[in-house]
């Protein structure tokens, strides 16, 4: 993706990113914002999945994503958590 932006010529004014979990490195955009629900809320949901003995793999996070939403209703994502740090750099860089 750099290389095109630099053939184009588009360095000054073009700037990529790409969500995954930060820390596995895996994932697209779902991973990234699953990756910002408190430790101990992914705990109690893994839980329950585990306990309910659920056993789809292929919808995991969008089931993972479902029940956080509906058990957490008030506090879908913490903005404020530091794997949004690069984003908000980013954003903001684009409005200065």
């Amino acid at each position: 993706m750099d290389t095109i932006i630099k053939q184009l010529a588009f360095e000054d004014i073009s700037q990529t990113y790409i969500t995954c979990d930060p820390i596995s490195k895996a994932g697209y955009l779902e991973s990234f914002i699953l990756s910002t629900i408190p430790e101990e809320q992914r705990n109690c949901i893994e839980h329950f999945l585990e306990c309910s003995q659920f056993k789809s793999k292929e919808n995991h996070k969008a089931i993972l994503n479902k029940i956080y939403n509906i058990a957490y209703p008030n506090a879908p994502y913490d903005f404020e958590h530091c794997h949004f740090n690069s984003l908000k750099e980013k954003l903001l860089h684009l409005f200065n």
